[in-house]
């Protein structure tokens, strides 16, 4: 039987030389080229074989090997190929034995290949070796805890970054939290813990309910090496370094710019809802409950490359350049634009 046809083609990005966006005066550090992102490969195909084609991809990853893993939401499998975009093999398939999935998340593969898995509807981080067989799961130990996010550190700990909702009648709110637990899946220590508020209160057909925050406040982590994390709420243009094996933090000022909302920024939005919301009773008053910032969030995610820059995607535009990004060394001092 067949599934249904890709929604979305993979981009396998190289680092190339980057130009600065302009309209931003900053005070940067260096003054030449630092990198910009190239298609280098693509893997999906509208047609052809089955295996080439997906479905909702949550997370993709690359081992040692270059071979990249593509776990999909929807099919409840992760795909395998190698570093030309051949199809090599599929781990698990939707269920609830033993290397099956219900809502297959994340994906984690260390450095010596072992595969991690998160599933979000079963509450479990699951195991595979680098031949890819099933060799453990943990259940999620914090009950009414969502894990949206983990990594694995140096001796085979987990880092989970968990949440959970809580409710006012003026608004309702997410507690974020970062903790360490060991390779058994035993809680060791809290790292961070902070309020993200990304719903408002209103009142929809006569009744009490939230409307989204079209620029949620949330609670962003990112690896850097094998004992070390970066993180930070992106409300505040602070984030933090901290070492596992030391246990110590270290706080860091980004440089920002604040970016106003524009009229184009709320047609964009309100558009991307009426299209999400199609057949949804009250899906006007909801928009008209939609409150708006002045200022846009210094940025919305955070990534550590391969060779020494935290990246710090905005939502600034360029026509011509595409999505801004602060860069940043592993000292926390500003690079380039």
């Amino acid at each position: 039987m067949k599934t249904q046809k890709p929604q979305f083609i993979i981009f396998v990005l190289c680092l190339i030389l980057f130009s600065t966006l302009p309209g931003r005066q900053l005070s940067e550090r260096y003054k030449g080229s630092v990198f910009e992102l190239k298609e280098e490969l693509s893997i999906g195909t509208d047609d052809g074989s089955e295996e080439y084609w997906f479905n909702d991809i949550a997370d993709f990853d690359v081992d040692s090997k270059g071979n990249i893993y593509v776990a999909d939401y929807k099919e409840s499998r992760i795909k395998i190929y190698d570093a030309r975009g051949k199809y090599l093999k599929t781990i698990g398939r939707k269920g609830q034995g033993p290397g099956e999935f219900q809502g297959l998340w994340k994906i984690f593969i260390s450095k010596n290949d072992v595969l991690y898995t998160s599933d979000v509807t079963q509450r479990k981080l699951t195991v595979f070796n680098p031949d890819g067989k099933f060799e453990t799961s943990f259940s999620f130990p914090k009950m009414g805890m969502s894990v949206r996010d983990f990594f694995v550190v140096n001796d085979g700990s987990f880092i989970l970054i968990e949440s959970y909702p809580a409710r006012s009648e003026k608004e309702r709110k997410t507690v974020s939290e970062i903790n360490l637990y060991s390779r058994e899946m035993t809680f060791i220590r809290n790292i961070f813990s902070c309020d993200n508020f990304s719903w408002d209160a209103a009142v929809i057909g006569k009744r009490k309910t939230f409307v989204r925050k079209p620029y949620p406040l949330t609670l962003k982590c990112s690896l850097m090496s094998a004992d070390k994390i970066v993180f930070g709420r992106n409300d505040t243009y602070e984030f933090f370094f901290h070492s596992i094996d030391k246990n110590s933090t270290q706080k860091f000022h980004g440089i920002f710019v604040p970016l106003r909302v524009t009229k184009e920024d709320k047609e964009s939005f309100l558009e991307f809802y009426k299209q999400m919301s199609r057949g949804e009773p009250h899906a006007h008053e909801f928009l008209k409950a939609t409150s708006f910032p002045n200022t846009k969030p210094p940025f919305y995610s955070v990534i550590i490359d391969d060779t020494g820059y935290i990246i710090f995607v905005t939502y600034e535009r360029d026509k011509e350049k595409g999505t801004g990004c602060d860069i940043y060394d592993l000292q926390g001092d500003f690079i380039k634009k």
